[in-house]
């Protein structure tokens, strides 16, 4: 009925009827090795939280509370800082491109940097996309809608 209803293989089937029945991890491998217990500590630092990637003791539910009490506030510090270093390299190349262009106003104003933000979020979503689709065998709308909900953390 299963395979009927989801239109799944037997094949597929029976890795899914092991995984859940006899409690043996998926080919995959573990989760908690040095890069899955990265990529989980930097979806707790930057709030994202796929929720795929969770701890099931209660040591490791307890030590995640505490990093993240800890570590978001610090987090937010650390893109504040780094927002700012973005925003006046944004502010000197904008400048000086307005001066080599002999513009009479070589201020970086407030819509200057936003076009600059926009088309630096454009990119880094675009490569990304790229690069998931490339990687992953996603379709490219997959792969530019996963990134825009990671960089947007919804």
């Amino acid at each position: 009925m299963v395979i009927r209803r989801y239109n799944i293989t037997e094949e597929d089937f029976k890795v899914m009827e092991t995984v859940v029945l006899k409690s043996e991890p998926h080919k995959a491998g573990q989760q908690w090795k040095f890069t899955g217990a990265f990529y989980y500590a930097t979806t707790v630092l930057t709030t994202i939280g796929y929720g795929h990637s969770t701890p099931t003791t209660i040591g490791g539910k307890l030590f995640t509370m505490c990093y993240a009490i800890v570590g978001i506030p610090l987090g937010l510090v650390m893109f504040q800082s780094i927002g700012e270093r973005v925003n006046r390299l944004s502010s000197f190349v904008i400048r000086t491109v307005k001066t080599s262009l002999h513009c009479q106003h070589t201020a970086a104003s407030e819509v200057d940097l936003i076009c600059v933000v926009t088309t630096l979020s454009s990119l880094t979503i675009a490569g990304g996309a790229a690069a998931f689709s490339k990687f992953e065998g996603w379709s490219y709308f997959d792969s530019v809608y996963y990134c825009f909900i990671t960089l947007t953390t919804i």
